[in-house]
């Protein structure tokens, strides 16, 4: 059911967020913001380039939700194994 999956797909984000240091993810202006802990590694000013749909500042990253839902979730937990270090094939 949709509900099970959209709780499944909740506790994995809760998950991955906190292995990558990653404190809030907020929706902000069809986007979400991606707040880092204050001191944590693997601070958005790390890494150069996340993807063109992604833009670092000052301790969060926003990652645009345009398209599917299905399309940014997917999009969200692929960049969270980034950042936890557990990049996906």
């Amino acid at each position: 059911p949709e509900q099970v999956r959209d709780l499944l797909f909740q506790i994995r984000v809760k998950l991955l967020a906190e292995k990558a240091g990653v404190q809030q993810i907020l929706p902000e202006n069809r986007q979400l913001v991606l707040r880092f802990a204050p001191g944590e590694e693997g601070r958005p000013e790390s890494k150069a380039y996340w993807g063109r749909d992604v833009r670092p500042g000052k301790g969060a990253l926003r990652l645009a939700m345009g398209g599917e839902p299905e399309a940014w979730r997917e999009r969200l937990i692929q960049l969270l194994d980034s950042l936890a270090g557990d990049e996906v094939a």
